[in-house]
């Protein structure tokens, strides 16, 4: 309702919903818990409230008929954390096994820091992989997976984005993108991971962050989140399939 009208009152949500006015206050008060902008306004009698984020909900079909390898993709649109998702289902996946939300209730980076994941407008995914060789290095590894983003982003006309090691791609100066990887290790040198991706492309309404953080539309630059998530999916399993770590090392460097 808010995408279409912008503007609803209290009783437009009882009425189109059919549930109680305390209901829909608890609702708006979880929507915003999530990261959506509401705007609250008292005219008269009436309670009007306004959204200024714009929900526009990945498409699953197009997402599936872009990817190239055939992976099994679970999309959850509210999960506590892509990474731990595939973590918890270890035991039963494929490689290349992917998990894709539009919201993330405890978002993690590095060192189990916070990455604040609101609902609708980024990108929030995870790959599943194993590892059999010994010598590669989860941290060349998050290096490799950082410069691949990079180039993506180049090709949908993404400008002056820059790495900082380990993990972490910077837009002006500010943060847009992260790597998180997960190990889990077994006998013999092998692995178990999970390489989890989050991304800003919509605007986030918090003064603290938008200080530290930055998102694409912020640059006006718009990108189909369907393509661009499809193209990091098929890149980053051609990334992890490639034999030749070294070779493929030099590839991104």
């Amino acid at each position: 309702m808010l995408n279409k009208y912008r503007l609803c009152s209290l009783n437009m949500f009882v009425n189109y919903l059919g549930l109680s006015d305390i209901l829909i206050k608890r609702f708006i008060k979880k929507l915003k818990f999530m990261g959506v902008y509401i705007l609250k306004f008292n005219t008269f009698d009436t309670v009007i409230y306004f959204s200024l984020n714009i929900f526009e909900f990945l498409d699953q079909i197009k997402i599936l008929n872009k990817l190239k390898f055939n992976n099994r993709v679970f999309f959850i649109p509210i999960v506590d954390s892509t990474n731990n998702f595939l973590l918890r289902r270890m035991n039963i996946l494929r490689l290349g096994d992917v998990c894709i939300s539009e919201h993330q209730t405890n978002g993690r980076g590095r060192f189990n820091k916070i990455w604040f994941s609101p609902l609708i407008g980024n990108i929030y995914f995870s790959m599943f992989w194993n590892i059999c060789d010994s010598s590669i290095s989860i941290t060349n590894l998050s290096i490799i997976v950082s410069k691949m983003i990079i180039k993506i982003l180049s090709k949908f006309g993404v400008a002056n984005v820059t790495f900082k090691l380990p993990n972490d791609i910077y837009l002006n100066n500010k943060k847009i993108s992260g790597v998180l990887i997960d190990v889990v290790y077994k006998s013999n040198g092998y692995r178990k991971i999970v390489i989890g991706i989050g991304l800003n492309l919509s605007p986030i309404y918090d003064i603290f962050y938008n200080f530290h953080y930055i998102n694409l539309k912020i640059c006006n630059t718009f990108i189909d989140r369907n393509l661009l998530i499809s193209n990091l999916i098929n890149n980053l399993f051609i990334v992890m399939y490639k034999s030749n770590f070294n070779k493929f090392y030099r590839l991104f460097n």
